[in-house]
């Protein structure tokens, strides 16, 4: 065979083996629309409805009544954390018992009951005690509540009994009661977490949007504060961020413009994921009343579920003088 021939050969793989060749197509991003304002109503005091924001899709993704939960549930296949709602003022303790009848009365609850600190959420989980390496304690536990309008408090008791990638089995009543009931919470991979209550002997709601639909939440939760002896949590209404594939960060100045601020300033400011880095310190109480004034030079940056970068900071707490109503400003950066 002679050299041309077989030049000509080699050529002809090359010209097919090129035209096999995909091209790369170059990924193009919507382009900025300037910075967005969107207020948000969460009802007027106790503020009770929990409302889901998509910053991506400049919408309201979902609204549920915060009260109509008591316990969520890590809905991964390998998720063993359990999560009180906190808020409803909602904390627990540890009997150390393994029968439910013989647990009626909260003889021996220690002066400060233990809550869920809003860092991390599963790290930070009280209940995550029920088992160890996936096999339940069986320890019964009391929980603690304040009811819906604030004139008492009710009392449930909870035994985990297992979980596994389909779901939680719990065994729950309440306090004073030897007719234990048992649940079956499935979980769900597309969300973060499934949750429960009590109410009307016990049901599944459906609280929170798919994981991937959503960047942050308004909320009631409860917060430590450590200027007091002993350690009280307070409830507070702030913002929650995502906790699957969402980061955020505050400014530590606190001295922004907004309108100036630049990426460049935003890459100084470190991404992390603790779910409660934006909070509740926007507002500030002021005045005999309890009024909130909003601090608006508190600039905060929002790496969202589709990892574009905005900044945010609030304008009002209020909407015609009536608090619950969020209003922000958010522009994406990148």
């Amino acid at each position: 065979m002679s050299f041309k021939y077989l030049g000509g050969v080699l050529s002809l793989i090359l010209l097919c083996l090129s035209a096999c060749v995909k091209e790369d197509t170059p990924i193009i991003l919507p382009p900025k629309t300037g910075s967005q304002i969107m207020q948000v109503f969460m009802g007027p005091k106790p503020y009770d409805t929990t409302v889901f924001v998509s910053l991506d899709d400049k919408k309201i993704v979902r609204k549920a009544l915060s009260y109509n939960w008591d316990l969520r549930f890590d809905a991964s296949d390998n998720g063993l954390a359990i999560l009180m709602n906190t808020g409803k003022n909602m904390r627990a303790f540890n009997t150390g018992k393994k029968a439910m009848h013989i647990v009626t009365d909260t003889v021996g609850q220690p002066e400060v009951w233990a809550y869920d600190i809003p860092n991390r959420l599963i790290d930070s989980a009280y209940l995550n005690e029920w088992h160890v390496n996936g096999i339940s304690k069986m320890d019964v536990y009391i929980l603690r509540m304040d009811d819906d309008n604030f004139t008492g408090e009710k009392y449930y008791k909870i035994q985990v009994l297992s979980a596994d990638e389909t779901g939680y089995y719990i065994k729950w009543d309440t306090l004073n009661s030897i007719n234990a009931k048992t649940i079956f919470i499935p979980k769900n991979r597309n969300k973060n977490f499934v949750y429960c209550s009590f109410d009307n002997g016990g049901n599944v709601p459906e609280i929170e949007p798919n994981k991937t639909e959503w960047d942050m939440c308004f909320t009631r939760y409860c917060v430590p504060f450590y200027g007091f002896s002993p350690l009280i949590y307070y409830p507070v209404n702030g913002v929650m961020t995502n906790s699957y594939n969402t980061l955020s960060s505050a400014d530590t100045a606190k001295l922004q413009d907004f309108k100036t601020f630049t990426s460049e300033q935003a890459n100084q400011m470190q991404l992390n994921d603790y779910v409660n880095t934006i909070g509740y310190n926007w507002k500030s109480p002021t005045g005999p009343n309890f009024s909130f004034v909003t601090q608006d030079k508190y600039v905060y940056t929002i790496k969202t579920q589709k990892g574009y970068l905005y900044k945010l900071h609030f304008l009002d707490f209020y909407y015609q003088g009536i608090g619950g109503a969020p209003k922000f400003e958010y522009e994406r950066l990148k």
